[in-house]
């Protein structure tokens, strides 16, 4: 079993069919625990820092607003298993990723080697192809949500602005506490959709290879400033992927590629890239850029039975760092998806 924090006084015992073991952290968003499903396998579980009504159509709005992304599970992705309302409490509980965030690791140890630099770029693609193909978005892409596990990069807390936004609730602060992976059109007020988890993408991409923020340090107005007219620095990033972050990063959404055509750019046939990662990885990404899926097994981890409406009652998957550095050679099994079905439009 994964190692966490003692729990503390006014800390959950149990969410559900979920019991908590112990706890991971503290982020923008919520608390994070470690947990155990009812067959005993560890869990991750969010519990978001806000309060919603104990009302059934609170609870069910909540719950329902992540139906499109636990369609996902594989795909470079931390799978969400359940989502729930405990009193009134929202959490999360997603599949358990053992390793340490890429925030975590450039953090500890500077920037990435290439060889880790490009799995990331392409992993992270391919969770936000998947996502958007289940008509997802993320919403808030950025190192601390990349978890870099044994088995490849994996992608957290997707879907839970989007949860919030469904009960009307929003996370006050959030947008200046930490902007430098938010798009110009969030900073600006103008919406978000999939081209805003794209520009988020090459900032993270670019954070790996260079060690620090995309667009610099400073006050988040000053951030928010070079985000909406400057552009970033990409001299530390790869060859192989530097013309892709480039056109992901430019300032109008419009013109950005979506997720699946940055896959086409980055694995099409002949590409030196492809011949240094895993094949299945290859193989996935290949997929999602055309629209033609292959069918995996379900995930282990079946969520719970939601209970009856009227009962009363860091990073979201993420270890503590242990020093774990993937190297280019990490195997990547075959992650399990969803069954195959028609490309988005």
């Amino acid at each position: 079993m994964p190692e966490a924090l003692p729990l503390q006084p006014g800390d959950p015992r149990r969410l559900g069919s979920f019991e908590i073991t112990g706890r991971l952290g503290v982020g923008e968003q919520g608390a994070v625990f470690l947990g155990r499903d009812p067959s005993g396998h560890p869990v991750a579980v969010k519990v978001l820092h806000v309060r919603l009504s104990g009302e059934p159509v609170a609870r069910s709005r909540f719950a329902d607003a992540f139906a499109p992304a636990r369609k996902v599970s594989g795909f470079c992705t931390a799978a969400i298993l359940h989502a729930d309302v405990e009193g009134d409490r929202p959490y999360v509980v997603s599949e358990w990723v053992d390793g340490p965030s890429l925030q975590q690791l450039v953090d500890e140890e500077g920037a990435r080697g290439f060889a880790v630099v490009e799995r990331v770029a392409v992993g992270m693609a391919i969770a936000l192809a998947a996502v958007h193909r289940a008509g997802a978005v993320h919403h808030d892409l950025k190192p601390g949500n990349v978890l870099l596990g044994r088995g490849g990069p994996r992608m957290s807390d997707f879907a839970i602005a989007h949860a919030m936004e469904a009960v009307n609730v929003a996370f006050r602060g959030h947008m200046t506490e930490d902007p430098a992976y938010k798009s110009p059109e969030q900073l600006s007020g103008m919406g978000i959709g999939p081209a805003a988890d794209v520009f988020a993408w090459a900032s993270t991409v670019l954070f790996a290879a260079a060690g620090r923020p995309p667009f610099g340090e400073g006050s988040p107005s000053e951030v928010m400033q070079r985000i909406v007219y400057d552009e970033a620095d990409l001299s530390a990033v790869p060859d192989s992927l530097r013309e892709v972050v480039t056109a992901a990063l430019v300032k109008d959404p419009a013109e950005r590629p979506m997720a699946r055509t940055i896959l086409e750019r980055l694995l099409g046939a002949g590409g030196e890239l492809v011949e240094r990662l895993p094949a299945s990885m290859v193989e996935e990404g290949r997929a999602l850029a055309t629209g033609v899926m292959v069918r995996h097994t379900l995930p282990r981890v079946a969520p719970p039975p939601r209970p009856p409406v009227n009962v009363p009652g860091s990073p979201m998957g993420a270890a503590p760092p242990a020093g774990f550095a993937p190297g280019p050679a990490a195997p990547a099994g075959p992650p399990p998806g969803p069954p195959p079905g028609p490309p988005p439009g």
